[in-house]
């Protein structure tokens, strides 16, 4: 069925809307949405948590502390030939149960796909990296980021009317000003080592989790 121009306008102000919403408003509509919606919750796992075969090779590879971090997610059904729970893939219907049918085993692991690099601070596909496609694709400086007095930058500032100049501020909104101590080259500059991304563990935040009822749990830490 094609889009009705009422479809189509209605997504371009939706879109807009969508533009416009912060974050966090975002961010609790997708919970309502895939708390509602199952076939939501899996189109948002598939983009988010990694598949539990990639997570099994990402594991093998070293990219997880061991084998105990990759924990299946269940669908909690069986079936012979049909994707309908959600949670299950017909490639992956291996295990035999007592009546002869096979029981599907999960299709998402509790990876997530997605991380923060502790060196660019850059998103990077978790399981891309282990596969060696996209090792070259982070660039950082090993240094910090020092004041530099001769910068032109600097030429007519007033720290009277201004403030101060060696400030985190004026690092991130004027970074010709500054220079990397690991190189030399002004804060402009793209990083001078480059290599595969580092998840930055510290940041990881798994605040949901279920309860021994099976209750969602949201941890606020």
């Amino acid at each position: 069925m094609l889009p009705t121009h009422h479809d189509t306008l209605l997504k371009a102000h939706t879109f807009n809307a969508i533009d416009s919403a912060t974050p966090e408003r975002l961010r609790d509509m997708l919970y309502q949405i895939c708390h509602q919606s199952r076939e939501t919750l899996r189109h948002v796992a598939e983009e988010l948590l990694l598949r539990r075969w990639e997570a099994e090779e990402l594991n093998e590879s070293k990219g997880f502390a061991d084998e105990s971090d990759v924990e299946a997610i269940e669908g909690g059904e069986m079936s012979d030939d049909s994707d309908e729970s959600g949670f299950h893939s017909e490639s992956d219907c291996d295990r035999k149960i007592g009546n002869g049918r096979k029981r599907k085993r999960p299709l998402f692991s509790n990876k997530q796909r997605f991380d923060i690099c502790v060196q660019c601070e850059e998103e990077f596909d978790v399981y891309e990296q282990s596969q060696g496609r996209g090792n070259q694709e982070c660039s950082w400086h090993d240094g910090i980021l020092v004041i530099n007095d001769a910068s032109l930058i600097w030429a007519d500032w007033d720290d009277r009317i201004l403030g101060e100049q060696n400030t985190e501020e004026n690092r991130h909104d004027y970074p010709e000003g500054f220079f990397w101590t690991c190189c030399a080259l002004n804060g402009e500059a793209e990083g001078c080592q480059t290599g595969g991304h580092r998840p930055d563990t510290a940041k990881r935040r798994k605040a949901w989790s279920t309860a021994p009822g099976g209750d969602l749990v949201f941890d606020d830490l």
